[in-house]
């Protein structure tokens, strides 16, 4: 009997939208910043993602689950791109609106915005019991079996070059956006001088600009040849992360917003491009060891970022990731390119 992938669909969609509202994005860098510098706040936020990296589950098995969800019952071509869309589309809008709320309850209270982000999570860990877990991913899990999978996930993502040229863009694309959204985008905004109700509202637009740029793939990839679109993620990329160096407020909203717009694209159509050439077998340890090395450099980025951020400044420690971009991560889109063209070519 396979799992309903209708039902999966619809759970998937909602629970994703709990997941991500978070209610004290707008203004956590102005809570924390009533007890910390962002020296230590940079060393708390690694510590505190790699003791979560520890205790996780594979990070891949909900995009994984789904995938298979609809690959079981024939429609994983119809409809995960389109799920996966959807999904982040309602969940950048509400996180726009969490924002809006944080921003509010700040003025009553600092601490509020994190109680209510701690009850929404409740109410996401009860939603993901409901989803229906597809015959060919259905395995006990056990230590031996969760190091087993990594190990094998691992060796996986090296078992051809496409699939290693996908793992390592999406690993170094991955690393520079979440560095950017966990320990810079708020600080680079609040470095504007903006109230906690202003940080509410800009925060909010910056997911409304991810919501257009959710709303963009399906023109995106029908106006843009596959091979270019990496080069294309990691350019939109490069130049928010370069507009950072202009200064005042045109620097902190333009820097955040044009990077977030990137974000709209970068996650869907990595998570298409991953899914489409990994097998089902090793799809979830896969997307897991991907997620693994990249929240490895994340967490390790909190022990340098905020000293940076205290020495040089905010601005200029997120334009660093204009240079990133150019010297890492724009040569492992070209590489990327390459392959799909050759690949095209072939077929």
């Amino acid at each position: 009997m396979t799992s309903s992938w209708r039902k999966n669909v619809i759970v998937f969609t909602i629970d994703s939208v709990f997941q991500w509202f978070y209610v004290a994005i707008g203004v956590w860098v102005l809570i924390w910043r009533h007890y910390l510098s962002f020296s230590e706040i940079g060393i708390i936020y690694g510590v505190g993602l790699f003791v979560s990296l520890l205790l996780e589950l594979p990070s891949g098995a909900l995009s994984a689950l789904l995938y298979d969800s609809l690959k079981e019952n024939s429609k994983e071509k119809e409809y995960y791109q389109k799920t996966e869309s959807n999904a982040f589309f309602w969940s950048t809008i509400g996180l726009a609106i969490a924002s809006i709320v944080g921003g509010f309850l700040y003025r009553f209270n600092i601490h509020a915005p994190y109680v209510a982000s701690t009850v929404v999570a409740v109410g996401a860990l009860i939603g993901a019991f409901f989803l229906e877990e597809p015959i060919i991913d259905t395995k006990k899990l056990t230590l031996d079996n969760y190091i087993r999978q990594n190990i094998e996930g691992t060796v996986h993502i090296f078992r051809n070059s496409m699939i290693g040229a996908i793992s390592l863009f999406s690993i170094l694309i991955s690393t520079v956006a979440y560095i950017g959204l966990w320990y810079l985008y708020e600080p680079r905004l609040a470095e504007g001088g903006f109230s906690a109700r202003a940080m509410g509202f800009l925060v909010a637009g910056t997911y409304l600009m991810r919501a257009v740029g959710i709303k963009l793939i399906p023109m995106l990839t029908k106006r843009l040849r596959e091979d270019y679109i990496p080069i294309f993620l990691t350019v939109i990329q490069m130049i928010g992360s370069g507009l950072s160096y202009v200064e005042g407020r045109v620097g902190a909203i333009s820097s955040v917003y044009v990077r977030k717009f990137s974000d709209g694209f970068r996650l869907p159509i990595l998570n298409r491009l991953q899914n489409d050439n990994m097998d089902s077998q090793y799809r979830a340890t896969a997307l897991s060891a991907v997620a693994l090395f990249s929240n490895v450099f994340i967490s390790l980025a909190g022990l340098f970022i905020g000293g940076l951020m205290d020495r040089n400044g905010v601005a200029a420690t997120l334009g660093v990731f204009f240079w990133v971009g150019l010297f890492a991560v724009l040569p492992s889109a070209l590489y990327l390119s390459y392959l799909i063209r050759k690949t095209q070519s072939v077929t």
